[in-house]
């Protein structure tokens, strides 16, 4: 006589699956990312060790940019004292002074 699984068990089961999948992927991620950091760290000593290497390897690029030129200083303009007439602000409200006011001017 085959006995049926209930929903419950199979639900168990599908998440036990589900647990050991993650479980390898992370592993599999981690281990990725342990095999580039020791690369990088291998490559960081060799840099280390010969600072010179960089130099050469930088040969054919261009160089950086702004590093060359220090920044320079924009000299400050004085601006002459020119009294300038400024047009009295007209209130919206102030329908008299609107009523004042000379367009043609």
């Amino acid at each position: 006589m085959a006995s049926k699984i209930s929903d419950y068990e199979r639900k168990l089961v599908e998440m036990q699956y589900q647990l050991k999948e993650n479980n390898a992927y992370m592993q599999d991620c981690f281990q990725d990312l342990n095999s580039w950091t020791k690369d990088i760290k291998e490559k960081e000593k060799k840099v280390l060790e010969n600072p010179e290497s960089i130099k050469n390897s930088n040969k054919g690029l261009p160089p950086i940019r702004n590093l060359a030129t220090p920044k320079k200083k924009k000299k400050k303009v004085k601006k002459e004292n020119v009294p300038v007439q400024k047009s009295k602000k007209l209130n919206s409200y102030d329908y008299r002074a609107w009523d004042k006011l000379d367009v043609v001017k």
